[in-house]
């Protein structure tokens, strides 16, 4: 399903729903189905298991001219890398983008790379962005079931005096339909609170995009639950590895 999501974004299709037929969908360019395989109807899913399984029939038909190898052998380790950071920044956009890259492509040297992020506004999405750009594998963790959260994020964005426009949305929606996994993890306290914990937790490293008031306290306080610096305080309780990209935020 990833690979058929970005041969459609490569062709310039994006996601929508506004078609009744599929000469409309074609002509338009748009479909539903690029979106998190999560979000397929049973239907379309089956289509891809159907895929499958008839790929292994044939190569039980061709087997005399078939080698199989051992899929793991020789991979490099797996490192998961939980990213996070502030959602609104001061400085360069792309300049940030080039740190998150530079650290990506050093850490893919002697690891096979998987990306976590919650894809909220600012860091989250940028480093989704690094991850597709460098072909590594990314995930996606939710606060909320996806059309409430995509709907937050629009929210956040105009509360802070940012625009978030319809490409703005489509982006996100096209981050996330290349995710190998795309879960809802509901909050219950305040949100991102338990996505950072599962983020956290099931990572190896945590990537923070921020400023100085992101890594120390000034209190505990529920104030911080959910937010950059409640990643961080559970990255060092956990002991993970923490590299920071500091920017002004």
């Amino acid at each position: 399903h990833v690979r058929w999501v970005k041969e459609k974004l490569a062709m310039g299709w994006k996601y929508g729903t506004d078609y009744a037929t599929v000469e409309e969908r074609n002509k338009k360019m748009i479909h539903k189905d690029i979106v998190p395989y999560e979000m397929l109807t049973e239907d379309e899913k089956s289509k891809d298991k159907l895929m499958v399984n008839n790929i292994l029939t044939l190569l039980k038909k061709y087997d005399s001219n078939i080698k199989i190898y051992n899929y793991r052998m020789g991979r490099k380790t797996t490192l998961e890398i939980a990213g996070t950071g502030h959602r609104f920044f001061h400085d360069n956009y792309d300049d940030i983008k080039k740190k998150v890259k530079n650290f990506l492509i050093d850490q893919s040297k002697y690891n096979h790379v998987v990306v976590r992020t919650c894809f909220a506004n600012g860091a989250d999405q940028l480093i989704a962005e690094c991850a597709i750009e460098l072909g590594l594998t990314l995930k996606a963790v939710l606060p909320l079931p996806l059309e409430e959260y995509i709907q937050k994020i629009k929210d956040d964005a105009i509360s802070h005096g940012q625009p978030f426009t319809y490409d703005d949305e489509l982006n996100v929606r096209h981050l996330l339909a290349q995710t190998v996994v795309c879960q809802t993890i509901e909050t219950k306290k305040r949100t991102y609170v338990e996505t950072n914990q599962y983020m956290v937790e099931n990572s190896d490293m945590v990537l923070v995009i921020g400023d100085e008031n992101s890594f120390e306290p000034k209190e505990k306080d529920f104030i911080f639950w959910g937010t950059v610096l409640d990643a961080i305080e559970k990255a060092k309780a956990t002991k993970k590895a923490t590299f920071v990209i500091k920017c002004n935020c």
